[in-house]
């Protein structure tokens, strides 16, 4: 069995890490907007649609070029869950920890 590491497999968990590192900024990010206008926070709609813009960009630049010539910007949905799980844990857990916080 030969257990070689492909080039496709290091783009998609260099770029999985990178999102995860990333919404942990974006998060501290919410926390930090939160706090400073007292828990209501009136920026939610835009900070999610941050959160997507550039979950689905990391998505695209992961699949950029696997697939035949002319489709080198097709997206495959597989990356595209992995994208949103790696994005999201960390908003999810935060969100939570915010509400614990508020008890």
């Amino acid at each position: 069995m030969d257990w070689q590491i492909s080039d496709n497999m290091i783009s998609l968990w260099a770029g999985l890490t990178g999102l995860f590192l990333i919404s942990i900024v974006h998060n501290a990010g919410v926390d930090f907007l939160r706090q400073k206008s007292h828990g209501v926070n009136p920026y939610t709609s835009l900070l999610v649609v941050l959160g997507v813009a550039y979950t689905v960009v990391a998505a695209l630049l992961i699949d950029y070029g696997k697939y035949p010539a002319g489709n080198d910007w097709f997206l495959s949905w597989q990356t595209l869950i992995m994208c949103f799980v790696a994005s999201g844990v960390p908003m999810v857990w935060g969100d939570i920890a915010r509400y614990f916080r508020g008890l």
